[in-house]
């Protein structure tokens, strides 16, 4: 298997820098062999995803292995007019994205967790004992934030609040089965808006166990239809979610 199967990989999954993918585009537009190989793998990549939508990196990999290096060449001739020049690879990045809407459920919890989980809002000027533990998080302190809401927890086992940061608190110690039992306590609160099934679906998401990807559909499917806090994320994520 290519080496550089990893490098282009991340590429068409956006997780390089602009800088590197400036350097990506740049290479192939001066390395033809390399060329070849990210021609290769869009080839691949579209046969693979007619044959099996769901897993598409896992089914490129087996068909780079079943196939001969000596008929990787007559792949990439058949699709190197459309790499010839960096300008028409860039086209195909973009036609493989928008043609390609899906994404890894571990992918879209990531990057929620790094963007809107990066941080929880405060009430400036508050001291009450759920703003020392929003203040703990902010910091970094995870661990410290933890006991603190699971004190607040112990004093009051209907703090809904407490509950739901300290399932937030768990998710990003990878703590999943104590984050899940949080959000399942969540769940069954006669919160006015609840995010309990939402973030629920996200640990799930985000541990990728046995079953958990098709659990975790569930969940958001009814986070959807019963008109529950984060919806609108819902009903993206399940746009977004690969075909069975």
């Amino acid at each position: 298997m290519s080496e550089h199967l990893g490098y282009i990989d991340s590429y068409f999954n956006k997780e390089l820098s602009p800088e590197e993918c400036r350097i990506f585009e740049l290479r192939i537009e001066q390395d033809p062999a390399f060329a070849e190989e990210v021609a290769f793998y869009l080839n691949t990549l579209n046969e693979a995803k007619a044959q099996l939508a769901v897993q598409k990196k896992e089914r490129f990999r087996e068909i780079y292995q079943e196939i001969r290096p000596s008929q990787h060449r007559g792949l990439v001739r058949r699709f190197w007019p459309y790499v010839s020049a960096a300008a028409v690879t860039i086209a195909l990045v973009f036609r493989f994205v928008f043609f390609s809407p899906s994404m890894s459920p571990i992918k879209l919890a990531n990057e929620y967790i790094q963007s809107d989980l990066a941080i929880i809002s405060t009430d400036m000027g508050m001291g009450d004992s759920i703003e020392i533990g929003k203040k703990l998080y902010n910091e970094g302190k995870f661990e410290d934030a933890q006991k603190q809401f699971e004190r607040i927890i112990l004093a009051d086992s209907l703090e809904s609040s407490a509950k739901e940061y300290a399932g937030i608190v768990s998710l990003r110690l990878e703590q999943y089965d104590k984050a899940i039992q949080y959000f399942v306590e969540l769940e069954n609160t006669r919160l006015k808006i609840n995010p309990g099934k939402f973030y629920h679906a996200l640990t799930l998401m985000k541990r990728n166990g046995p079953g958990d990807l098709q659990e975790a559909k569930k969940l958001l499917h009814a986070v959807e239809e019963e008109n529950l806090k984060f919806k609108d994320i819902a009903k993206k994520w399940l746009n977004k979610w690969p075909e069975e």
